[in-house]
């Protein structure tokens, strides 16, 4: 049996196969050298310290290869996620929590979800009219649709992915509401009952609809909707049998319905939040400018504990 690389002797390994990547095609009798030294040097650091230089030595040639254009679009890059990494982290290290005084709070704004969805017919438009000109080989007229649809995405992406990498996550206390497009959950009461090596929550919650018209609750479809996450990570689905109304309900508007979810924990669990998966949505509804399930966008979630 072969006995598997040391943790130094597999990073030298990975940085010598990223610094061969890096290197320019004119350099290709470089990326083979420095891949076959590297068995030769027994000592593990020693190996290490060599392919850190291997990878130092890749890109200056890359850098040297490039054109200005290329190294001006490398500073800006690199300048960029300088700049936006630390606000990036910064911003999930403090999220956004509700006061729990009866407010509302919604997944996205009409304004947002319009803007998100003309944004994404108009680059499909000129994206659909550059595939239609090239399959009919009018190169230039392909080229140019392709360009157009290029200038209609590309700045949106980038201010989409801007605000929603700043954006904190919203934590919904108990006490506020939170709105799935129409419909409204808010999380009045828990209740902690120990049962075996769980324990059993079940929460009294609201239920109402963001709308002038009346809508149907499926109850088995909600239920698989929702789930509750642990600040482990772990998933905890709800009870079925014990949550959500017995039977489908239509809701009015203005009509609020009392009813209640459940669900078992471990006791370690901490700080439990429902959460909604976000399966099933149109391509456009994830361009939503400022959307809570936009790009990049940290996701909202209810408190329960």
């Amino acid at each position: 049996m072969t006995e598997r690389p040391s943790f130094p002797r597999r990073m030298a390994l990975a940085l010598t196969e990223h610094a061969a990547w890096v290197l320019p095609l004119a350099r290709g009798p470089w990326a083979t050298a420095m891949q076959h030294e590297l068995p030769q040097i027994e000592n593990d650091l020693e190996a290490l310290t060599w392919a850190g230089g291997c990878l130092f030595a890749s890109y200056v040639e890359r850098g040297r290869a490039m054109t200005r254009y290329q190294k001006t679009i490398a500073l800006a890059t690199f300048l960029a996620v300088a700049v936006i990494g630390p606000a990036w982290w910064s911003a999930g290290q403090r999220p956004y929590l509700t006061l729990g005084n009866h407010q509302v709070f919604r997944q996205d704004s009409n304004l947002g979800a319009m803007v998100g969805f003309l944004v994404f017919v108009a680059a499909a438009i000129a994206g659909l009219t550059a595939l239609f000109q090239a399959c009919h080989r009018k190169d230039q007229a392909a080229a140019h649709a392709g360009r157009v649809c290029v200038i209609i995405i590309g700045p949106y992406l980038a201010a989409l992915a801007l605000v929603s990498l700043l954006t904190p996550r919203t934590v919904v206390n108990i006490g506020d509401s939170y709105c799935y497009d129409l419909w409204c959950l808010g999380i009045n009461q828990v209740n902690a009952t120990p049962q075996g090596r769980n324990i059993l929550y079940t929460a009294d919650v609201s239920i109402f609809v963001d709308s002038t018209h009346p809508h149907q609750l499926p109850a088995e479809q909600a239920t698989h909707f929702l789930y509750v996450l642990d600040d482990q990570g772990r998933r905890y689905p709800l009870l079925p049998e014990a949550s959500f109304v017995d039977a489908d309900v239509t809701v009015q508007p203005g009509e609020s319905v009392k009813t209640s979810l459940a669900f078992r924990a471990p006791p370690n669990a901490r700080k439990l939040y429902l959460m909604a998966n976000d399966g099933g949505y149109p391509p456009w509804v994830y361009m939503y400018f400022g959307s809570d399930i936009s790009l990049f966008h940290r996701r909202a979630r209810l408190r329960i504990l």
